[in-house]
Order: C-alpha cells, then sequence, then structure tokens
C-alpha cells in the first residue's frame, strides 16, 4: 500500500494498480495534478 499525501488536506491510498495513474503538471493553475483510470466505480 503507498500513501499519498497532498497539501494539508487529502490522502490517498493506493492499494495497487500504480500503472493506472499518471501524474501531470498543469500550466496554467501552476499546480500538479493524478489523473485516475478505472473501469467501473463501487
Amino acid at each position: 500500500m503507498t500513501t499519498i499525501k497532498l497539501d494539508k488536506n487529502f490522502d490517498i491510498n493506493i492499494h495497487g494498480g500504480e500503472q493506472y495513474i499518471e501524474r501531470g503538471y498543469d500550466e496554467k493553475r501552476k499546480m500538479y495534478y493524478y489523473q485516475l483510470f478505472f473501469k467501473e466505480e463501487k
């Protein structure tokens, strides 16, 4: 399990599937982001 801590108000717990997560940077907002890909929501 991996935990990504973002700023002071977000913790994301990842239990595998890291290949479906992409990290990027938005020039307009001057902020980083994560993009998650999935087939269904439970």
